[in-house]
């Protein structure tokens, strides 16, 4: 009987152990669980840790930048472009584009995978052009004013290369070009680790540009590696960021004051064009294939 009660006491003693580490167990596992979900709630609407060897995913979209929400944004997941957010503009345009460009864009030149989007500029003859490459833009798809826009880009670097990322007027059917207005939020040429950011308007003298030609640039460390580039844009002016370094700001009232173009809806464009009349005709004789990347774009307003 006393071997019994000793028994008995000990196995309500074990259990009682057992007991108390299961419930530490679970309060532990509910509490790491609670520290997850409020990291990711804090990664959210916070400033994501720069890592240029990955693209985004929904987890890193940023809610607000600039004191503004996210309204739009194409992230370029899955495995082919959204054409509900883009067009592909095809062929080679007018005299090149207006700037003499020796490509031939193609739908084919774009890629989505793996998180990015992908332009590809080709050397290849098609169309009795010596090189092929891809534009795309969100007219009659997606158009504003007013707001903060960023893209983050890896961009190509060779003699003769073009990578673009802007906007147009919506209004340029009706209106052309440069009365419809030009917003160059970060263009490249050539092998030079400068990104410029311009405006481009009509005034009575014809095209007007601020700042001057080659005046507005930002000096990056690598352009082939990831940086984001992005715009402020209010009724007053015009503000352009690298890496959150602000490089560039236009009065846009002041600088076009007569005929308020920076206050009506423009569109976004993507593309790398080869040659042309700002990088110049000397292609690299080596060049096969060039890319621009593109993790995200987002706006905010």
């Amino acid at each position: 009987m006393k071997h019994r009660t000793l028994f008995f006491l000990l196995m309500f003693l074990t259990l009682s152990s057992c007991n108390r580490l299961e419930n530490h167990i679970s309060s532990s596992q509910k509490a790491q669980s609670s520290t997850q979900e409020s990291s990711i709630n804090i990664s959210s609407d916070s400033s994501i840790v720069d890592d240029s060897s990955r693209s985004s995913s929904s987890s890193d979209v940023i809610l607000t930048s600039h004191g503004k929400q996210l309204v739009w944004q194409d992230e370029f997941d899955g495995d082919h472009l959204d054409e509900s957010k883009w067009s592909y503009q095809i062929g080679t345009g007018d005299w090149g584009w207006g700037n003499n460009e020796q490509q031939y864009y193609r739908k084919e030149n774009v890629c989505v995978s793996d998180g990015t989007l992908k332009i590809n500029a080709k050397k290849e003859f098609y169309q009795n052009s010596s090189y092929t490459s891809a534009r795309i833009i969100t007219k009659d798809k997606y158009e504003f004013h007013y707001g903060y826009v960023e893209a983050r880009l890896k961009l190509p670097s060779i003699s003769g290369i073009w990578p673009a990322f802007w906007m147009l007027g919506a209004n340029i059917d009706e209106v052309n070009w440069p009365t419809c207005g030009e917003i160059d939020i970060m263009e490249a040429i050539n092998t030079e680790n400068k990104v410029y950011s311009t405006i481009h308007w009509q005034s009575n003298d014809g095209q007007a540009f601020y700042p001057g030609t080659n005046e507005s640039y930002y000096i990056v460390d690598n352009r082939q590696e990831y940086h984001t580039y992005g715009m402020l844009w209010t009724s007053e002016k015009m503000e352009f960021y690298v890496d959150d370094h602000l490089t560039v700001s236009a009065n846009i009232m002041t600088e076009n004051n007569t005929n308020p173009i920076f206050t009506r809806d423009f569109y976004f464009i993507f593309n790398v064009a080869v040659g042309g009349n700002w990088p110049g005709f000397n292609i690299d004789a080596n060049f096969s294939i060039q890319t621009m990347e593109v993790d995200y774009l987002r706006v905010y307003q």
